[in-house]
């Protein structure tokens, strides 16, 4: 199971930023206590790029494609891992580069 990175937010609304705040707080938490969920920890990569957002919180085109490179690379690690699966799931072995190579 993979469980989306703690999302980054710059709002300067409270409520959006304790909301964003306690969702990032649980994700972290649930990826410490189970071995079976890997974190990808796409807010340390999106924090210093605040052009990859439309707003504070959702990625507009860009954003979205480097957070879905993030995510095929961290399943290709997870499938070359010999612990982890031997066969690729539906989609998965699909699954192409975005963007340059």
């Amino acid at each position: 199971m993979h469980a989306g990175s703690p999302c980054p937010t710059t709002s300067s609304d409270s409520a959006t930023r304790a909301s964003t705040e306690s969702f990032n707080a649980a994700i972290s938490v649930r990826a410490a206590r189970d071995p079976e969920v890997a974190l990808i920890r796409w807010h340390s990569l999106a924090t210093p790029h605040p052009e990859w957002f439309i707003d504070t919180v959702h990625p507009n085109a860009v954003g979205v494609r480097v957070f879905t490179q993030m995510y095929i690379d961290a399943i290709r690690t997870l499938l070359a891992d010999p612990l982890g699966p031997s066969v690729p799931g539906p989609g998965l072995a699909t699954a192409t580069r975005l963007g340059p190579t």
